[in-house]
């Protein structure tokens, strides 16, 4: 999608959600409106969405995803440290706080603790690109041997001929690094 369509969409989110909540004052749309702001680059407006919605939900813990999230684009990365915290305390199995607050502690060079809770977050989403993309940036020495990440070439992958006839007839994997990662989470069915 072309950037320019991208801010119609996204603008055309805001102008929906700002009719929700203007309908329903107690709606957690506030969520979405506010993330819409942030990636519409309209920081303040986000975080003034945000603050005032988290009056009415003080526990909701997306509010404070999406609030750690302008923080840290704002260069607060205290206040957003402190947000991403508050939703994890709401919901420890939070992917998306997780992640954010995982990429947070990367950009403050804090890689042993975002190591910590991607590990934390693997098992939640397996497969999710993003969680195994940010564990393959982390420095080497900071991942143990049983955490590895590890990129197979397809020099590795045994060609189709070397499958078994009872496999072959299954649809190969994407890619040789879904392969290995499957394979690696015991999954070779």
């Amino acid at each position: 999608m072309s950037e320019q369509n991208q801010q119609s969409s996204l603008l055309g989110k805001i102008a929906a959600y700002t009719e929700i909540l203007v309908k329903d004052p107690n709606s957690t749309i506030f969520v979405s409106l506010g993330e819409s702001y942030r990636k519409m680059g309209m920081l303040d407006d986000a975080r003034q969405v945000i603050e005032k919605g988290l009056t009415l939900f003080p526990d909701f813990s997306p509010a404070y995803i999406v609030l750690g999230r302008i923080l840290c684009q704002q260069g607060e990365y205290v206040e957003s440290e402190a947000a991403f915290q508050k939703a994890l305390g709401l919901d420890n199995e939070s992917l998306a706080a997780l992640v954010g607050f995982s990429r947070l502690l990367i950009l403050l060079g804090r890689e042993e603790h975002a190591r910590e809770l991607l590990l934390k977050a693997r098992p939640l989403s397996p497969a999710d690109p993003i969680i195994n993309k940010l564990l393959l940036s982390l420095p080497e020495e900071s991942l143990n041997s049983e955490d590895q990440v590890t990129v197979v070439t397809e020099e590795e992958v045994p060609a189709a001929e070397e499958i078994s006839e009872e496999r072959s007839e299954k649809p190969l994997l994407a890619s040789s690094t879904l392969a290995e990662l499957y394979l690696k989470q015991g999954l070779s069915q």
